[in-house]
């Protein structure tokens, strides 16, 4: 598994409403990602994800932007 196929797969594993959203300009590098759907993390590397990862710090969006959100 590549760094780029776990960055792929770990959000897919997050729920029915998770996507990932790529961007590729090479064939190669697209059937890269395309392979990331057909791995399946365990829950102990889920976890190990979980704590290895920096929490998130702050809103995700500012004063200006949350004034779009639900619109």
């Amino acid at each position: 598994m590549t760094a780029a196929q776990l960055a792929i797969a770990w959000p897919l594993h997050q729920g029915e409403d998770v996507i990932a959203l790529v961007g590729r300009t090479r064939v190669a590098d697209l059937q890269e990602n395309l392979a990331a759907a057909g791995l399946s993390l365990s829950s102990g590397q889920l976890a190990e994800l979980v704590d290895t990862l920096p929490a998130a710090v702050g809103e995700r969006y500012d004063l200006g932007g949350m004034r779009t959100v639900g619109r």
